[in-house]
């Protein structure tokens, strides 16, 4: 992977930790569905970005994405692992 391309990825990583830790400002002007869903797609946003950037090359994106929400759904399925609160 070139570092323009993990660079790329970082900012991703990046945006999404962003837009999950900014949640509830986003909660003033989107409501209820903010609280709901901006946290969500975010995070999601975020695991498939470092997932991206620590998978193996032969990966293609659609594994990668699958990866990413095997992640996500078990965080879901087991409220937040036990740490965070979830939908």
């Amino acid at each position: 992977m070139s570092a323009r391309i993990r660079y790329r990825n970082l900012l991703m990583v990046l945006a999404g930790v962003t837009s999950l830790l900014l949640k509830r400002w986003f909660a003033k002007f989107l409501g209820d569905f903010a609280l709901s869903y901006v946290g969500n797609l975010s995070a999601s946003f975020a695991v498939y970005f470092i997932i991206s950037m620590a998978a193996i090359p032969r990966l293609t994106r659609v594994m990668i994405a699958v990866l990413a929400l095997v992640i996500v759904e078990g965080f879901e399925l087991t409220n937040g692992f036990g740490i965070m609160t979830n939908v």
